[in-house]
């Protein structure tokens, strides 16, 4: 297998997909934050500010040095990260995935674990407990546990590519043509195309998987990176 992503998609799901806090009195600041106290001073109050650029900087690198797989520099960035805001999710998740691509897998646990237990909603720390089972090719575990995410969030079409792809791996064609049946052309844009890739590349039609891959990269260039690296990260593609 390769060396793992996301996850994230996310890949390992860092700040992709938003926080899903169901049922939360209020949003939380939009770079997982805690809210901050009123500064006492003018210099309280710019160092408040230059802490939160900062803070909001370590987390953009954090996605890119994932993508690049600097693994090691991620998870120093998390963890300058966290030193700013001992409480901020997005940052304590990030160290999650950087310790994840290190396959340090339960270390990364104890992080996803620990956001779960101050908001059991968080969208990315579930995604990212199902990426561990996934990488680790415990496919029916990972299936089952995509399976419960469906049920509390709905069926995502991210979801749904990543039971497809657990079904596939695992050897159950059956659930998994099940599942890439609901995996709609146009309306699921790049997971359709992802999807059916993978499911020729799994039956050795390496053409047709290839032609999938080039208009799927011509056309989702961008919203399509986490289904290319996903590939990745399951040995499909290099």
């Amino acid at each position: 297998m390769h060396p793992a992503r996301l996850s994230l998609a996310l890949g390992l799901a860092i700040t992709a997909f938003g926080h899903l806090a169901v049922g939360a009195a209020a949003d939380p600041p939009a770079n997982g934050a805690t809210t901050p106290a009123i500064p006492a001073s003018r210099q309280e109050a710019y160092q408040m500010v230059e802490a939160q650029s900062r803070l909001a900087s370590n987390l953009s690198q954090v996605q890119k040095a994932l993508e690049d797989r600097d693994y090691e520099h991620a998870l120093a960035l998390a963890e300058e990260s966290l030193a700013i805001d001992p409480e901020n999710t997005l940052a304590r998740n990030a160290r999650g995935a950087a310790l994840v691509q290190l396959r340090r897998y339960d270390e990364a646990s104890v992080e996803f674990e620990r956001i779960l237990a101050a908001d059991p909603d968080f969208f990315q720390a579930h995604y990212n407990l199902g990426e561990i089972l996934f990488l680790q090719e415990k496919y029916a575990d990972a299936a089952i546990h995509y399976r419960l995410m469906s049920n509390r969030y709905g069926e995502t079409t991210l979801l749904k590519f990543k039971l497809f792809l657990s079904y596939l791996l695992g050897g159950d064609a059956e659930r998994a043509a099940s599942v890439l049946a609901t995996i709609r052309y146009t309306i699921d844009g790049p997971a359709w195309y992802y999807a059916h890739a993978a499911n020729f590349l799994e039956a050795g039609e390496e053409g047709q998987a290839r032609r999938l891959l080039t208009t799927a990269g011509a056309l989702h260039a961008t919203d399509g990176v986490l289904y290319q690296l996903t590939l990745r990260d399951a040995g499909l593609v290099k």
